[in-house]
């Protein structure tokens, strides 16, 4: 079998890789409750760090207006804690009408079929993004 052969052969089973390649190894679209799903009276509803933070926060607010003599801040609970973006869009909820919030989920490419690795062909992080961009060939 001469070079030439060879060099088709690997093309070949490239395009075939790509051809049968499940996309969703390298990315999925993934639906989970709004902020306000399952708040109290479907306000912002934090999640348990946010909570302590925000509790803390408030506590630092009331101890600086004491010392200044002022009036004390009222804590607004909002939703109060408990958030969890995996869990399912409430129906009832008045902010996303149920549909709940998208989010993109980009797969670790450690373990990729060499379907997906032929599709995949980087990433990178930007500066003006907290999130990553996936560069993905699309056959």
């Amino acid at each position: 079998m001469g070079r030439n052969e060879d060099a088709q052969d690997r093309l070949l089973g490239m395009f075939v890789d790509m051809a049968y390649a499940d996309a969703r190894e390298l990315s999925e679209m993934r639906v989970g409750a709004c902020r306000c799903c399952y708040g109290e009276g479907h306000r912002y509803q934090f999640t348990t760090l946010e909570w302590e933070r925000y509790q803390e926060a408030h506590e630092k607010a009331l101890r600086k207006a004491e010392a200044k003599g002022e009036e004390e801040p009222e804590f607004d609970p909002k939703g109060g804690p408990g958030f969890t973006l995996t869990r399912e869009p409430n129906p009832e909820c008045p902010e996303c009408g149920g549909e709940g919030k998208p989010r993109v989920v980009f797969k670790d490419t450690q373990r990729l079929s060499p379907g997906a690795v032929s599709l995949y062909s980087g990433a990178k992080k930007t500066k003006a993004s907290r999130f990553c961009e996936a560069f993905v060939i699309l056959a």
